[in-house]
Formats: C-alpha cells, sequence, structure tokens
C-alpha cells in the first residue's frame, strides 16, 4: 500500500512532538504494540502527550465550528461543541474510570489529531 502525502506529514509531526506515528497503512494496532513495547515511564510520557494534543486539537476544532456563528453566539455554541466533542472522544466525566475505549472513539482520536496536526503545518 502506497503512503500519500498527508500520511508522512502526520507522521513527520508526531515524531517531531513526541508521540507514536498515528497513520500507518494497513496497520491498526501498530499504536498499542509500539506501547507495550515500551518501558513504562516513556509509555506513560507519549500518552500523556497524546491527550494533550488531543485537548489541543478537539479545543481548536471546536473553535472553528463556532465561527460561522453570530458572535454573540459563539460561545454557547464552542462549550456544547466542546462538550460533545469531549464526549465522542471518551474524554467526558469517566475519563478517571478504568473503562476500555470503544474502537469508534480510538478512531476518532487518531482522525482528529491528525487533521489538527495537518492544519498546523
Amino acid at each position: 500500500m502506497l503512503i500519500d502525502e498527508k500520511e508522512i506529514i502526520v507522521n513527520f509531526q508526531c515524531v517531531e512532538m513526541g508521540i507514536i506515528p498515528l497513520l500507518v497503512s494497513g496497520e491498526t494496532q501498530h499504536v498499542k504494540k509500539t506501547l507495550e513495547n515500551m518501558s513504562p515511564v516513556d509509555r506513560r510520557q507519549a500518552t500523556r502527550k497524546f491527550r494533550k494534543i488531543l485537548r489541543k486539537a478537539l479545543k481548536h476544532t471546536a473553535r472553528q465550528s463556532s465561527k460561522r456563528y453570530p458572535t454573540r453566539r459563539q460561545e454557547e455554541k464552542y462549550k456544547r461543541d466542546l462538550r460533545f466533542l469531549y464526549d465522542r472522544a471518551g474524554l467526558d466525566d469517566r475519563s478517571g474510570s478504568l473503562e476500555k475505549l470503544s474502537y469508534s472513539q480510538i478512531n476518532f482520536r487518531r482522525h482528529i489529531v491528525s487533521q489538527y496536526l495537518l492544519e498546523q503545518c
């Protein structure tokens, strides 16, 4: 399978930021395998960095979607969208629990971070 230009850019950004590359053609479990092979300290550091970038990406996405609304409604729309995105990514009130993320939450996280990294280039 060929690697496209966007995938290379996103993976390069991931390496620069110290997180595991998100997009690997044809491979869905590479992040899990890579994390299992890391030391506990490095694993914790990489996952914390990813969650930090994820939160930035969610805020950025919510802010972008609220810009279409009149100024007086933007903050309300931003808060509503941000709550929805946090829930969709599995970062809602349950985030402190030990529940596993669903497959769709994992894919959503990967997608939202990769889109954010592409926009930052």
